[in-house]
């Protein structure tokens, strides 16, 4: 199928079906999560109320179920490799919230399930053996790292969710406007996924996105670069991420983030607590505690920032 008015119209009904099967799923995991105790605490409230966690999960079956249908009608030949690597991805991202795993560990998981994208090249005989060898080095530790920078920069009501809203909505304007339909569409889809999870995870949150959400849009990401050879607008959009993940690691070296202290709630605002480590978010608290909603809105302002600055670079 072409990307014509009916291409666009057979896209937009795909987006429709991922916004409902995405509402419906969170109508209903609220419920399922809470019963199987699969919860968090928000530690940033007063009373550290319980929410359902991993309600990414809504997410996941949504996208799966859009890049299927794409795949199909489109005949979008590597669509099958972003499938599988949000498969993947998710569950390690799953699995995290039960078994805690270890940063170094879990680089190493990450580094195997980017590397899939490597069969791109591998299959295709114009390149030689040395590059294909090469780009499951480099496309698998790329991955890997974008993947955990994401991670890292989160844990904030509508945080993730809303940076995910805004990087793959200015995705879906760059490819689209580069000839990059295909790219384009599934980072649509990816928009519309999150924007629906959005509306019950924005402040104040009634489900957690948990891991299996968070790591999803980095992974989709490498794999457009990939297959567009477009790696500057996929850089722009995960910068924050990675400037945080840069400044977090001078700061504390490698670690988790149960290692550390949680920010301290007071008179309905966040502090920094003794010995801090140092991220964007707590350089900003260093002038004095902020509301949760004017951290998350901090974070937006620097993403909306790198991504009207990617119009002007590229």
């Amino acid at each position: 199928m072409a990307f014509d008015l009916r291409g666009v119209f057979v896209v937009l009904i795909i987006a429709a079906l991922n916004a409902v099967m995405t509402r419906v799923l969170l109508r209903n995991l609220n419920y399922f999560l809470m019963e199987r105790g699969i919860f968090g605490l928000d530690v940033n409230k007063p009373h550290k109320p319980k929410l359902p966690e991993e309600g990414g999960v809504s997410i996941v079956f949504s996208l799966l179920l859009s890049f299927v249908l794409f795949g199909f009608l489109f005949k979008y030949k590597w669509i099958s490799l972003i499938i599988v690597t949000t498969f993947f991805i998710a569950l390690i991202g799953f699995v995290d919230h039960f078994r805690n795993i270890r940063p170094y560990p879990k680089f190493v998981y990450c580094t195997i399930v980017g590397s899939l994208y490597s069969l791109y090249f591998l299959t295709d005989p114009s390149y030689s053996l040395e590059y294909s060898i090469a780009a499951i080095v480099v496309i698998g530790v790329s991955y890997s790292v974008l993947v955990n920078a994401f991670n890292v920069l989160a844990g904030f009501n509508g945080l993730e969710a809303g940076v995910t809203v805004i990087s793959s909505a200015t995705l879906t304007v760059y490819f689209a406007t580069h000839e990059f339909y295909n790219a384009a569409a599934v980072a649509f889809f990816v928009a519309v996924s999150y924007a629906v999870f959005y509306q019950l995870n924005k402040y104040p949150a009634q489900i957690f996105i948990g891991n299996s959400g968070t790591l999803i849009p980095p992974s989709i990401f490498v794999g457009l670069a990939v297959f567009t050879h477009e790696w500057l607008p996929i850089l722009f959009v995960t910068a924050p991420h990675l400037i945080n993940v840069v400044i977090k690691y001078f700061s504390t070296g490698v670690s988790s983030r149960s290692d550390h202290k949680p920010l301290e709630y007071r008179d309905g605002l966040l502090h920094l607590p003794p010995g801090a480590y140092v991220s964007l978010i707590r350089l900003y608290l260093r002038n004095g505690p902020k509301h949760e909603k004017q951290l998350v809105r901090y974070v937006y302002s620097i993403e909306l920032a790198f991504c009207i600055l990617l119009f002007f670079v590229v």
